[in-house]
C-alpha cells in the first residue's frame, strides 16, 4: 500500500487493526513510501495514518487468499 505523498517526510504513526479492535501493527515512521505486511489472515482491516493525535489518512484493507 502506498503512503500519501504529502506524508512521506513527516513523522507518522501507522496503525492496522482488525474490525474487533485487535492491533495488528503500530509503527512510527519517517520517510516510508510504502507499507508491506505479510501473513495477514483473510479478512477486513482498518488502517490509519496519524500525525500526533490527528488522523491524516484512513482506509479499509481486504485480504483474500
Amino acid at each position: 500500500m502506498n503512503i500519501p505523498k504529502s506524508l512521506i517526510k513527516e513523522e507518522i504513526n501507522i496503525n492496522i487493526m482488525g474490525l474487533q479492535g485487535q492491533k495488528i501493527l503500530n509503527q512510527k515512521s519517517v520517510g516510508l513510501k510504502t507499507i508491506s505486511i505479510e501473513n495477514l489472515p483473510q479478512g477486513l482491516y482498518l488502517m490509519t495514518i496519524s500525525k500526533g493525535d490527528e488522523i491524516k489518512f484512513s482506509d479499509k484493507i481486504f485480504v483474500s487468499k
